[in-house]
């Protein structure tokens, strides 16, 4: 079996890459790509790598960095006539709804050059409500490949699943919805990598709190009270994408910045408490990235408590949880006097991610998924 894993990049990370290395407009495709891999944002190239260490062919492809794309579309005889160096309009291709929903545009042709010449079995695609499904029933139909695709947020319009042959969610509740509305649907939860571990550097003090993440106004807004409570008693840091996003005046005194990719691991690897919560898409089920991010760095995870939460860490043993804001209060003030305790349940978190949540067992866990079907 062979894989083309189709990722895209959160937009505000892209531009403050290339803020960061301007160099990397006039790399090579392949070096281009391996020092944008080498930020380890997201998912970075945790699936291919560990689909090849487990015996099958991935490769990746970073579909709305419009840079990368067009260097790779010249390097391969394409006749592209786009100024690389006019930055809002490649962005407008890659980003902008209206280019997304049409499916049409440079970006989209690139990727069916880049299958014709890759020759997948699989399509994996992480972002599903970037492709148009008549686009994907073309691509179906004119290299005879099957799609797989993963979510664990808020949906497109149902009809955006139909040209899939099989979806994956960390989330039970969006399988089930899936399976009822007769789109094939398989549990598959997130993971963490353990290469992560070479790039941690130790500062000489550690940070009390930490929360990192969004503050999306439909799905986190009703979290602020409650960080606001922590930042009253506490020396709370949050890092987050936007501090305009915030709205509280006690919190946006909190804020230090954004933190992507190996940043955001360092700035988990050096706090006593890590903070977690889950949007409202998730509504009674643990599944998000920080669960393994934490704990795989071996900082002490606080999260809320969901219905499957033991099922993922044993509760008191590897993480803690809060089920409403005293507690949560409570425990944090109960873990920073008792550092032991805490430390001790920092190191057995870690230890279960390291052994049961990592890449590998997961892309394990997806073949066995895919054999059931293919």
């Amino acid at each position: 079996m062979k894989f083309l894993i189709i990722d895209t990049y959160n937009k505000n990370f892209l531009e403050d890459f290339y803020q960061r290395y301007p160099e990397a407009i006039d790399m090579s495709y392949a070096e281009h790509k391996k020092l944008l891999i080498s930020q380890l944002f997201g998912t970075s190239d945790f699936y291919s790598k560990n689909l090849k260490k487990i015996g099958y062919e991935a490769e990746d492809i970073i579909f709305n960095d419009p840079y990368l794309q067009i260097k790779w579309a010249k390097e391969n005889n394409l006749k592209i006539n786009i100024d690389i160096k006019n930055k809002d309009y490649l962005f407008k291709l890659a980003f902008d709804k209206k280019e997304r929903v049409l499916s049409f545009n440079i970006i989209y042709k690139i990727l069916k050059h880049q299958i014709e010449y890759f020759q997948p079995d699989f399509l994996y695609i992480h972002s599903i409500s970037y492709f148009n499904p008549l686009y994907l029933f073309l691509l179906k139909r004119k290299f005879k490949l099957k799609i797989l695709g993963q979510i664990a947020t808020v949906f497109p319009p149902i009809l955006y699943f139909k040209p899939y042959d099989l979806i994956l969610s960390s989330l039970p509740n969006i399988v089930e919805f899936l399976n009822k509305n007769k789109i094939k649907a398989e549990y598959l939860k997130l993971a963490f990598e353990s290469e992560v571990l070479n790039h941690l550097k130790e500062l000489k003090e550690k940070h009390q709190i930490v929360f990192i993440g969004s503050f999306w106004q439909e799905q986190h807004s009703f979290f602020i009270p409650l960080l606001e409570k922590i930042a009253k008693k506490f020396d709370l840091k949050i890092w987050s994408p936007s501090k305009e996003e915030i709205n509280s005046d006690i919190l946006q005194k909190c804020y230090m910045g954004k933190a992507w990719g190996k940043e955001m691991y360092n700035v988990l690897f050096n706090s006593l408490i890590t903070i977690n919560r889950h949007g409202k898409i998730a509504e009674n089920y643990a599944n998000n990235m920080r669960l393994y991010e934490a704990t795989g760095v071996g900082t002490m995870l606080i999260t809320d408590f969901k219905d499957n939460l033991n099922e993922i860490f044993k509760i008191g043993e590897e993480i803690e949880c809060y089920q409403n804001g005293d507690e949560l209060l409570n425990k944090i003030d109960f873990y920073l006097k008792n550092e032991e305790k805490r430390k001790e349940i920092a190191q057995n978190g870690q230890k279960r991610t390291l052994t049961e949540h990592t890449y590998e067992n997961r892309m394990k866990e997806l073949i066995t998924i895919i054999n059931k079907y293919f």
